[in-house]
């Protein structure tokens, strides 16, 4: 068996012996394994498939070059750059952002979810006297994920 199948399966063992209502923030590290040290700069000509935390290559090449001005001057319509209406919209993948899009694309899509997250009223913790740093980092959470819907949602449409 290849190594990258060994790890793969070593990732996901705990499946067969822990009940859904049983999972802990342990096995989730241990699934998506965040507890791998980051491989030192300059060994790994490539990202390792096997380590989300190798770094080597995320693209940052594009990003960080020079950006030519005139190309957005040519544009002779800027409402043809827009997406079309229902199109997928998220982030760029830089390595291991394309599992932060997948999440960020299935909750953008439960119009459940948005709505609800979108009703939330900030003004629930000074109704509760709310000042634990935990429950105003919950706070500021929903409404970073009501900022980023709303974003996203201006761009689709």
């Amino acid at each position: 068996m290849a190594p990258r199948v060994k790890l793969e399966k070593a990732a996901w063992l705990w499946v067969e012996t822990v009940k859904p209502e049983d999972i802990k923030q342990e096995h989730i590290e241990l699934a998506y394994r965040i507890n791998i040290p980051a491989c030192k700069r300059g060994i790994c000509r490539r990202n390792c498939k096997g380590n989300p935390n190798c770094l080597v290559g995320i693209g940052e090449q594009v990003w960080l070059g020079e950006i030519d001005e005139n190309t957005f001057h040519n544009i002779d319509d800027p409402n043809s750059e827009r997406r079309e209406k229902n199109i997928f919209v998220g982030l760029t993948n830089l390595g291991a952002t394309c599992y932060v899009n997948t999440f960020l694309q299935v909750w953008f899509h439960n119009l459940e979810l948005r709505r609800s997250l979108y009703q939330c009223q900030n003004s629930r913790a000074q109704e509760h006297n709310i000042d634990s740093g935990k429950s105003k980092s919950r706070i500021q959470s929903i409404i970073s994920f009501m900022f980023l819907f709303k974003e996203i949602e201006l761009k689709i449409s």
